[in-house]
């Protein structure tokens, strides 16, 4: 499906980019699927939304952790929020989902202005 990822980068006015923060293996696969797709002239200054899902298990990585392995403090060029969030349980979606939204309309009323 990465493939099929740039084909919609120009529509998008925000980011949302979900991980399984139980699988931290995973973590250095996922930081280089995000940071080709961050490269891309097409999501320059869009605002980003890392979730870290199952935070309802308790061997998850931290918002932080997470932080670290994606090296968030290199991305200084569009909004950011990173949150752990548990899909099963509902947890801290609304809010993300919030934040994302209103960064989105800020994008677009930037970006049309």
């Amino acid at each position: 499906m990465r493939q099929l990822w740039s084909n919609y980068f120009e529509e998008v006015d925000g980011i949302i980019f979900v991980v399984d923060s139980v699988d931290r293996s995973r973590f250095p696969e996922s930081y280089s699927a995000l940071r080709s797709a961050l490269d891309q002239t097409n999501l320059n200054s869009k605002p980003l939304l890392i979730m870290g899902n199952k935070s309802d298990i308790e061997s998850s990585a931290t918002s932080e952790e997470i932080g670290k392995s994606f090296n968030s403090i290199q991305i200084k060029d569009r909004p950011l929020k990173i949150v752990c969030c548990s899909a099963r349980l509902n947890h801290n979606l609304d809010e993300s989902i919030r934040w994302i939204v209103h960064e989105a309309v800020e994008f677009r009323k930037l970006k049309n202005s």
